[in-house]
């Protein structure tokens, strides 16, 4: 606890070392009119020329502490994973993050970030802000470092990842790989949490609708059968990597890892069939706990005056459906808007009318 807190305290110092050198700059810039020339990293040639995955194998300006495999996370404790190469988060990112710290405040949630963060990402993101709640960490990972010990460490020393050799998301790699090494609940970054875990057992799961299982809120804990839970889920990984790519599937590594995991689990051939709550020692929450806005219904988070309506008692969170609805507008009064408000009202207080755009 001691390390955390002086870890915490470093970062803190370096984030504000490199703001006022950031202020610096822009001194200078605005009195000498200076006009360098800007650096541009080579590691987009990292890859076989592509730069998809590039910024995954650069340092430069990483603001974060880096992960050491010595590093352990208390029982319980929370995950989310950045991936994105802009290297920041978005206001809906950051909201999803604020809503389970301020919900589970006894829990520490941590931001594992793929991508290094500069000092400049740092003073235009809600990054900052995230890191005075105090049950917030954030830290970078190397891929092949942070999977050393693990079934994965091969794949990650064949070389960098591209999506030649990698036929799934890395987040949904990474998402498995992480439980697996270190148990706990993971969460997408566009999932909003309403309420606390704390009257949930250690492993659940969630269905995104009656015939199938959703990755993206879960929780296996670090033993037992939590831990045997997460290697499966690995091990199925592992295998699907060396498949050709399925179009058809919303996400190879994602629901499709999930529902062979619960078919195996429950011994039962279709999920549809799959109508206990407790499944060894395995708790099976229903879609409407986290998914009670469905993938066709996602319009009404943006539609004002529609919370007015709806029952949240039951709700532990809602799945905001990120990729279908980055581009749409969330408006005063919407659900989008009340959610934010209600669950992650410093990050709304911090954009203001800006928020999600």
């Amino acid at each position: 606890m001691i390390l955390r807190k002086c870890m915490r305290s470093v970062l803190r110092f370096f984030l504000l070392v490199s703001l006022l050198r950031i202020i610096m700059v822009l001194i200078q810039e605005h009195v000498f009119k200076s006009n360098q020339p800007t650096t541009i990293s080579t590691a987009k040639n990292v890859i076989n020329g592509s730069d998809e995955y590039a910024c995954f194998y650069t340092n430069d300006e990483d603001m974060l502490l880096t992960f050491d495999k010595t590093l352990t996370f208390p029982h319980g404790s929370i995950f989310f994973i950045v991936t994105s190469c802009r290297r920041s988060l978005s206001s809906r990112e950051a909201c999803a993050i604020e809503s389970a710290a301020k919900a589970n405040p006894d829990r520490q949630v941590n931001l594992l970030f793929a991508t290094p963060v500069s000092p400049n990402k740092v003073l235009h993101s809600p990054l900052t802000l995230l890191l005075t709640i105090p049950n917030v960490e954030a830290m970078r990972i190397h891929l092949e470092n942070f999977a050393e010990g693990t079934p994965l460490y091969f794949k990650f020393k064949q070389g960098p990842v591209s999506r030649e050799t990698w036929n799934m998301d890395i987040a949904d790699v990474l998402k498995f790989l992480t439980i697996y090494k270190y148990g706990g609940v993971y969460i997408s970054l566009d999932v909003i949490i309403t309420q606390s875990f704390r009257d949930l057992i250690d492993n659940w799961v969630v269905k995104e609708s009656p015939a199938s299982m959703s990755s993206d809120i879960f929780s296996f804990s670090e033993n037992n059968n939590g831990r045997l839970l997460a290697e499966i889920a690995l091990n199925n990984l592992v295998s699907d990597l060396g498949l050709p790519e399925r179009m058809d599937l919303w996400s190879l590594g994602g629901f499709d890892i999930m529902n062979k995991l619960m078919l195996l689990w429950c011994k039962t051939e279709n999920i549809l069939n799959l109508v206990t709550r407790l499944c060894k020692d395995l708790l099976v929450l229903e879609p409407e706990q986290f998914y009670p806005i469905t993938f066709y219904s996602r319009n009404e988070l943006f539609i004002p005056g529609l919370h007015k309506k709806r029952n949240e008692q039951n709700i532990f969170g809602y799945h905001t459906w990120g990729e279908k609805t980055r581009n749409m507008m969330i408006l005063n009064e919407s659900l989008y808007a009340h959610l934010a408000q209600t669950y992650c009202p410093r990050i709304y207080a911090l954009y203001g009318h800006r928020f999600g755009t």
